[in-house]
């Protein structure tokens, strides 16, 4: 609260957090939405939700501040997220053994919208899922030959954060923050709702997901 003013919140049930702490692979996807995590089933997990005056690098800070206290540092934990300023700063920050999974899906859409064209897209996707060095690395000479532009903006972007075949770790197959989406479109009704009613309705939607 500033004074009398609702500025932030954040919320955890502890159900979700021993959960993930003690049964879940230890992958987190991060995402933010606008108001109007996967289990032995493959399903969806919700961690932890705020409330927030806007989504800025002090806000992503806060909350990142706040996830750590709830579940620790986690060996092998990898964080997918969309390379907002604010979580680029705020993870290493909280999470600093954690390992950095840039979104596929954020990844590809800028790279179209820079190059301003669908073929980028589908070389990107070609690279990200690549299985073996000699194939990416083959694959990253013919787009240097044949798109220097594509090359460049790629080639800017460490590939140890979104090429399967360089990540340091396993990924289980979540290269994009899919899973905080499915979870939004749940929200979609609830976001127009009071904080109060909000956060029910959040709970109501741990049912459903688990």
């Amino acid at each position: 609260m500033r004074g009398t003013i609702f500025s932030r919140f954040m919320w955890s049930f502890s159900q979700s957090s021993t959960a993930f702490k003690c049964t879940c692979r230890p992958i987190i996807g991060v995402d933010g939405t606008h108001l109007k995590g996967a289990d032995g089933e493959d399903g969806i997990l919700p961690l932890a939700f705020a409330v927030v005056e806007v989504e800025c690098n002090a806000t992503w800070e806060w909350f990142m501040s706040h996830l750590h206290n709830i579940i620790g540092l986690i060996p092998g934990l990898v964080i997918n997220y969309d390379r907002h300023p604010g979580l680029l700063h705020s993870i290493p920050l909280h999470f600093p053994d954690a390992y950095h999974g840039f979104c596929l899906r954020h990844m590809s859409e800028n790279l179209k919208k820079a190059c301003k064209d669908h073929v980028s897209e589908s070389l990107f996707w070609t690279l990200a899922r690549a299985f073996s060095p000699m194939k990416f690395d083959e694959d990253m000479w013919n787009i240097r030959v044949q798109f220097e532009d594509v090359y460049k903006w790629i080639n800017n972007v460490p590939k140890e954060h979104w090429a399967r075949v360089h990540f340091p770790v396993n990924r289980y197959e979540l290269g994009t923050t899919n899973i905080c989406e499915s979870v939004n479109a749940l929200l979609l009704e609830a976001r127009s709702l009071p904080i109060v009613s909000l956060i029910e309705a959040e709970g109501e939607i741990d049912e459903f997901l688990l």
